[in-house]
């Protein structure tokens, strides 16, 4: 997640989460698959911004790693971010 992501719009919700929030906490090199660790629809519904804004992150980088944080799965071994 760049500062660039912020204005980056993407013609599928599927195409945003991955690039906007799968790809960032892969990255971390904490989880190496983000759907495992957390709930990653949640976390879209709560940072992406839908069909009639253009699928794009709309929080700031601290609210997406909190939003990240509440949607861990309790059952993940080792925990998450």
């Amino acid at each position: 997640m760049t500062t660039e992501s912020a204005t980056r719009t993407y013609t599928t919700r599927a195409e945003a989460i991955q690039h906007e929030i799968i790809d960032p906490i892969e990255a971390s090199g904490e989880v190496a698959d983000a759907r495992t660790a957390y709930d990653v629809d949640a976390i879209a519904d709560e940072v992406l911004g839908d069909y009639s804004e253009g699928y794009r992150l709309r929080v700031d980088v601290g609210t997406f790693w909190r939003t990240v944080k509440r949607h861990a799965r309790n059952d993940f071994p080792g925990g998450a971010l």
